[in-house]
């Protein structure tokens, strides 16, 4: 080999090392002055009168995004119309969209991927959901509303989990936190996920629970050995009124998670909150973003990759996305 080929084949050794050092090195949670304006996603503007998706306030929406294949998954809520006792949504089943670069998104035409009314009630629906990959199987958290019957404007919501490995065609719900059930923490009106971890076999999934007063909002969390499987339950923070949307978990290191979330109290405000994720409990004090999300609702994803964030956001029925890049702790 010659003296250049050599110091040529030097250099592009010390390069990798270079880069391998600095994207193994711990994420560093972005700045507010990071994320770019909001760009609407054209894709998911509303469908046509009397679709299944022409309505979109009411629920947790765009609710979560997976990459699997080099393809971004986004799972959204659509109503097809206004309840006729309340004027609230109606009908609300998930949807999906895809999109190759997490910017320009296309409705699947086999959209709604899934429907809930098994009262066939018109408040009943699907209110929000949280997604998480793990070995190439899509683990998809729903917020589930149920009613007795027809006709009441009383409903309940549970957590149940389908999976799928197309990330189109799932597998039939299994239920994973009921409402009923007193020893889940907040039981008694309604369960909905905010975000799952999976972490050498142990399962945490952050949710919100109404609980048995109106006002008595909590952030919980429920950890087990299995995706459908959660032995323990237990609030976090000490201040109720608090969950609105956001919550995906998002790994800054090895053993160090992020959370960005919105306060129902203040739905302009981001709160970010880090965790060790072995003890996904222990949440540090919030960072806030102040006047930030003029919207009202979010879903964060972290994509390694292709090196950046992306923030999606809902303001009435127009969905927006904003990204950050990735800056790595030197």
């Amino acid at each position: 080999m010659s003296l250049n080929n050599k110091l040529i084949l030097t250099v592009l050794t010390l390069l990798a090392l270079t880069l391998s050092s600095v994207h193994g090195a711990e994420i560093l949670i972005p700045e507010r002055s990071d994320w770019s304006p909001p760009k609407e996603i054209v894709g998911l503007r509303l469908g046509p009168q009397g679709s299944w998706d022409n309505f979109l306030p009411g629920a947790i929406t765009p609710c979560t995004v997976v990459k699997l294949s080099g393809i971004y998954y986004l799972y959204y809520i659509g109503s097809d119309g206004k309840r006729d006792h309340d004027n609230g949504p109606a009908h609300r089943k998930l949807g999906l969209a895809t999109s190759s670069d997490g910017i320009d998104f296309i409705k699947y035409d086999g959209n709604p991927i899934l429907s809930w009314s098994p009262s066939n009630n018109d408040e009943e629906g699907i209110f929000g959901a949280k997604a998480i990959v793990v070995d190439g199987m899509i683990y998809l958290y729903l917020n589930t509303l149920s009613s007795k019957n027809a006709t009441t404007d009383q409903v309940w919501a549970d957590v149940h989990l389908i999976t799928s490995t197309d990330g189109k065609h799932f597998s039939e719900p299994v239920l994973v936190l009921d409402h009923s059930n007193a020893a889940v923490v907040g039981y008694g009106d309604e369960l909905g996920p905010t975000g799952i971890m999976h972490n050498n076999g142990s399962w945490s999934l952050y949710y919100f629970a109404k609980g048995l007063h109106v006002s008595d909002w909590r952030l919980c969390l429920a950890t087990g050995n299995s995706s459908t499987s959660f032995s323990s339950t237990k609030q976090l923070l000490e201040e109720n009124v608090f969950y609105g949307t956001g919550g995906d978990v998002h790994w800054l290191s090895n053993d160090k998670i992020l959370m960005f979330f919105q306060k129902r109290s203040d739905r302009d405000r981001i709160e970010v909150y880090t965790a060790p994720a072995g003890k996904p409990d222990k949440m540090s004090k919030a960072r806030t973003w102040d006047d930030f999300v003029h919207g009202e609702g979010i879903t964060v994803f972290l994509d390694k990759g292709a090196e950046k964030w992306f923030m999606y956001i809902r303001a009435g029925n127009k969905t927006f996305v904003r990204i950050a890049p990735i800056r790595h702790d030197k």
